[in-house]
């Protein structure tokens, strides 16, 4: 690093995922406006970002030896523990900091980390502006020092660093935690400071917004920015309306807000409000991604209202994680109120918005029974519920030693919970495949409809169904060949265009097939007999697969009226009332027609070309009016 002169400071943001980052952008610009901009003549802020080994090899090799900004999560970590490898390869006297949620808090945990990785020189804990912006001021000013004894650093909060920069394991210093800044905007934006820049966003899939921080929940499995159970604070409107005018006037297709509980407060509606505006104006965003309030209230329909008024795609996500009572109480969550959620299922319902949940795979307390009834709950209320595996994140409740030696916390090497005192590794595994067939058969709508016909007229639940089918795979694959061939790309990938591609092309003797076989086992496991009003369901499961080349619409006949078959179940607000009311089954219906058309565009074009964004309302089912809303397109040209 240059002993005189200016001090090049690099940020280092991975663009595989195409996103803008925003936090990242948030340091970056606050250390340019430090004390008046008093950096500005000792550190040089390079404009260019390195977002790979390539990018950033071009650009250190022209300003040279510096200091380097990560910011680590989940889906970057790796790249840049990399990519820091190789900055001290190049430049062993550069100094690498890394913050951001998979930078550990724990104090242990912060050194193992360390000393896992010696070419990170100094680990930021908690939030990364003032901090990041008194390091480089303390670098500056002792630059020469660096190499030999770092402990002018001693005196920033919020840091863990290597008193031996060498690298030698166990020469560790943690400083004082730092308190959370209460005024927001003194943080400049990087969108509106000119850091973000119009070459930036023509790269961007999404960007990414705060509105506000903090969290008053605190869930255990959580860690949202390290500010959960903490009061929520501001950004001051006019600059959120600012940079949502920024990102729509650059045309970016997608917009994150991230909020840990977006729809709280009351001014979130008029937020929403100036996107859709913004939609009017610009046409963009077309895509709203958001973390909606816990407590659920009818401001959440209210919101998703406007934004789909406007043509701006988004759910009304219910992230109810668990119905489980003891899973609930152990991670915390048992004060967020579950009948909120029934209540706004029927509002969105009732107004016809897109709605769907957020279920965790494998939390402490769960069983393979427990995961069954949280995803027969959502079914039954016409809700497609998307799960997530669980992750140990490194600063979250749940990480913490006591915690994990309580429920009996174990994790593979990507820090995925498999197993605890409630479930086994082989429990984990087969929850896992439960949500891949689940996410097949309703979430891509391949069995949906016969699903809720096998319930509701011959009482076998959806996911009795599934498990039993899973079952039956892992003890005859070769009975199910075509059910095989259909499942097998969703659990060889976790990307689901894989698994789109595949069946893309599957022709319509192929899927007359698979329906077969699935009568046959329908009669093998239930004794239920194929009938007039079966196949009727199965050829409608058929004509509403998307495939290549279909010129459409097209019109079946059928033998039985699936449309007002339907408009009963559309009706029920669970499948459970139909033990309490009178049921009128398919088989007591006269002939019909139903119309099929492709409003999304799912049989045109290239499939290739496109990749699903998000799939928490799966959209890979041909227009009907079987159809329980309108559906979200998640794909990305």
């Amino acid at each position: 690093m240059k002993a005189q002169g200016s001090i090049p400071v690099y940020g280092v943001h991975s663009l595989a995922y195409r996103h803008s980052p925003l936090a990242l952008g948030l340091i970056v610009a606050y250390s340019r406006s430090y004390k008046n901009g008093s950096f500005n003549d000792t550190c040089e802020f390079v404009p260019a970002l390195l977002t790979s080994e390539r990018v950033a090899r071009d650009v250190v090799s022209r300003y040279g030896a510096g200091i380097f900004l990560f910011s680590n999560y989940l889906w970057n970590s790796n790249q840049n523990l990399e990519l820091a490898k190789l900055v001290k390869r190049w430049h062993p006297e550069s100094i690498t900091i890394h913050g951001g949620p998979s930078v550990p808090k724990y104090d242990h945990a912060c050194q193992s980390f360390l000393e896992a990785n010696p070419y990170v020189d100094i680990a930021v804990r908690g939030e990364g502006e003032v901090t990041t912006a008194e390091l480089l001021e303390q670098i500056v000013s002792h630059r020469d020092e660096m190499q030999q004894d770092p402990c002018f650093l001693a005196d920033v909060a919020g840091i863990t660093y290597r008193q031996d920069p060498s690298g030698q394991a166990g020469r560790v210093f943690r400083t004082r935690d730092r308190e959370r800044t209460q005024d927001l905007d003194g943080f400049p934006s990087p969108y509106l400071s000119g850091w973000f820049r119009s070459e930036d966003a023509e790269n961007w899939v999404a960007a990414i917004v705060e509105t506000n921080r903090g969290c008053p929940y605190g869930c255990t499995f959580c860690d949202w920015g390290s500010a959960t159970l903490s009061k929520i604070r501001q950004f001051n409107l006019e600059r959120v309306y600012g940079e949502l005018e920024w990102i729509a006037r650059h045309r970016v297709s997608i917009l994150w807000i991230a909020d840990a509980n977006f729809g709280v407060l009351r001014r979130d509606v008029h937020i929403a409000q100036i996107i859709a505006d913004l939609r009017r104006k610009y046409g963009c965003p077309k895509q709203v991604v958001v973390n909606y309030a816990k407590n659920a209230s009818q401001r959440l329909a209210e919101i998703v209202k406007i934004l789909h008024s406007a043509g701006v795609k988004t759910d009304g996500i219910i992230s109810i994680q668990t119905q489980d009572r003891q899973t609930l109480e152990n991670i915390d969550r048992s004060n967020i109120k579950t009948v909120r959620y029934e209540e706004l299922i029927e509002i969105f319902q009732s107004q016809k918005l897109p709605v769907s949940s957020d279920l965790m795979i494998g939390l402490p307390g769960a069983t393979v029974e427990s995961f069954k009834a949280d995803l027969q709950f959502f079914f039954d209320r016409k809700v497609f519920a998307k799960a997530y595996p669980t992750m140990l994140l490194p600063n979250s409740p749940m990480a913490h030693p006591d915690y994990m030696k309580k429920y009996r916390i174990t994790t593979d090497m990507t820090g995925h919970v498999v197993s605890t005192y409630s479930y086994t590794r082989a429990d984990r595994w087969a929850m896992q495949l439960i949500y891949s067939f689940y996410k097949v058969l309703v979430g891509f709508s391949v069995l949906k409809y016969f699903l809720y016909y096998l319930q509701a007229d011959h009482g076998v639940q959806a996911l009795t169904f599934i498990d039993d089918l899973r079952k039956r795979l892992k003890e005859a694959p070769c009975s199910l060949p075509w059910t095989s061939a259909l499942l097998q790309p969703i659990l060889n990938t976790p990307y689901d265009q894989e698994w789109t591609r595949a069946t893309y092309r599957w022709s319509a003797e192929d899927w007359t097939f698979f329906h077969h076989e699935i009568m046959d086992f329908v009669l093998s496991s239930y004794g239920i007999v194929p009938d007039a009003a079966m196949n009727t369901i199965l050829s409608v499961q058929a004509i509403l697969m998307p495939r290549g080349g279909r010129i459409l619409p097209e019109t079946l006949q059928v033998q039985h009226d699936i449309t007002a078959y339907f408009q009963e179940i559309h009706s029920l607000r669970s499948l459970s009332q139909i033990g309490h009311n009178s049921h009128r089954k398919l088989s007591e219906y006269s002939p019909g027609m139903l119309e099929v058309s492709d409003h999304g565009g799912l049989c045109q074009g290239i499939l290739d070309e496109k990749y699903m964004y998000d799939t928490h309302s799966l959209d890979w089912e041909l227009t009907s009016a079987l159809m329980f809303s309108e559906g979200v397109q998640h794909f990305v040209s």
